[in-house]
């Protein structure tokens, strides 16, 4: 997968033509560089480590398979149950596509290439038209993930902050479903121009150390590299820098959104334990898209980190990648939370609200006991009785300037979406 993030550097590009020698017989190479490996140590830098089989071979078909049943099920339940078809499951629905995208392009990628090749950056598995899409698709999907939890979290915080404003995604389905339109053609646009970074292509004829290893490993190796340094400084930037952008951006939109949640709690007061707990069941959808958030960025900061630490290093003339163990094991570790996050999102939505618990058990034809008893979505006249209540309860405090119609407003939105999730 090339959102490792990490480049071959080729040492003479001026083009070989060599004869090699194996135990049955001699054959000629056409090569644009030349690989000596004169030790055992050499040879292990180029081949898969123990933790890598076991994460190919085991890890990461056991994520890729629960990542996309997930994000299936999670489809499925949308299109079965009707009320979940609200603003906030429009992007939420989006960015399941995106996370089924991610797992497939990237995820497959690093699949096929363990299975096909035992050199560990060998890409001459797939022709380069194949390879050139799977990256696009990667980082288009990596980029709209990145659009869409942003717009999660201004959706958000305009409806529990900013109830009197309204934000472009968030007035009704089609507003959103506008802006997911244009969050994936502006992903597509800049997934296109960092293409440059990984579109050459570079033969290395490998000449290893005895004629064991000649009959068992392959003569040569494919690897696609930036076509100058500017290109892979400039993929590098648009990877890492935006993703710390938008963590800094969604860190202060979710602590003004909990910081709301609870000052309006503390509103209702102690004389309406009814209601508060009613507003309480209330937050949860949007206290669950706040830890889903979050868990986007706590999974996906490692692997970035990393990434930008290449970057910088890279800037300051550092060209040519040096093996090291440790960065190494860091890398796969970063890797494989990425792989993660791009498979628990429904899984988030399930443990942190009823509500979406409960549309999965009608979705499947299951029974909804204890863990759903406290949807009021499910009490028939209900909602409706504690709206009146919170009106009543509002009407009896102290309000000045239009504050209790600001807070009507406020709980006529709230109750009219959320009613339906």
């Amino acid at each position: 997968m090339d959102f490792w993030f990490l480049n071959w550097t080729v040492v003479n590009g001026s083009g070989h033509f060599i004869q090699h020698g194996r135990l049955n017989g001699t054959f000629n190479l056409s090569c644009d560089t030349v690989a000596f490996i004169e030790t055992e140590d050499e040879v292990e830098r180029y081949l898969y480590s123990s933790m890598e089989k076991i994460v190919n071979t085991y890890i990461l078909p056991v994520i890729m398979a629960i990542g996309l049943l997930s994000n299936i099920a999670f489809l499925f339940v949308v299109a079965r149950v009707h009320r979940m078809r609200t603003v906030v499951n429009v992007y939420l629905v989006s960015l399941a596509f995106a996370d089924i995208l991610f797992l497939g392009a990237a995820m497959g990628q690093d699949i096929a290439h363990f299975a096909s090749s035992p050199v560990a950056k060998d890409q001459g598995n797939v022709n380069f038209g194949l390879f050139i899409v799977m990256y696009v698709f990667t980082y288009v999907a990596f980029f709209t993930s990145e659009f869409l939890v942003t717009a999660v979290a201004f959706e958000r915080f305009y409806a529990v902050c900013r109830p009197m404003k309204v934000f472009v995604g968030n007035a009704d389905p089609w507003n959103a479903s506008k802006l997911v339109v244009l969050s994936w053609a502006v992903a597509a646009v800049l997934a296109a121009t960092t293409v440059p970074s990984q579109c050459r292509t570079v033969v290395y004829c490998m000449l290893w150390p005895t004629r064991e290893l000649e009959a068992t490993l392959p003569a040569t190796l494919t690897a696609y590299v930036s076509t100058s340094e500017a290109a892979f400084r400039y993929a590098s930037f648009m990877q890492t820098c935006p993703f710390f952008v938008a963590m800094a951006v969604n860190s202060v939109l979710f602590v003004r959104v909990m910081r709301a949640m609870n000052d309006r709690l503390g509103v209702i007061g102690r004389q309406a334990a009814g209601v508060r707990k009613n507003l309480e069941v209330r937050n949860q959808i949007a206290r669950m898209l706040v830890i889903n958030g979050v868990m986007f960025f706590i999974l996906m900061a490692p692997f970035q980190t990393l990434s930008l630490y290449w970057f910088i290093r890279r800037l300051t003339g550092y060209t040519r990648y040096q093996s090291n163990k440790s960065f190494e094991a860091g890398l796969l570790f970063s890797h494989l939370l990425t792989y993660c996050n791009s498979a628990i999102n429904p899984i988030i939505y399930n443990v942190t609200n009823s509500r979406y618990r409960r549309a999965f058990y009608e979705a499947f034809n299951l029974t909804c006991r204890s863990t759903c008893r406290d949807d009021p979505s499910a009490q028939g006249e209900t909602g409706k009785k504690d709206r009146r209540a919170i009106f009543a309860t509002c009407s009896s405090m102290k309000t000045t300037n239009g504050s209790l119609r600001s807070a009507m407003k406020s709980i006529d939105r709230l109750t009219t979406e959320e009613s339906r999730a």
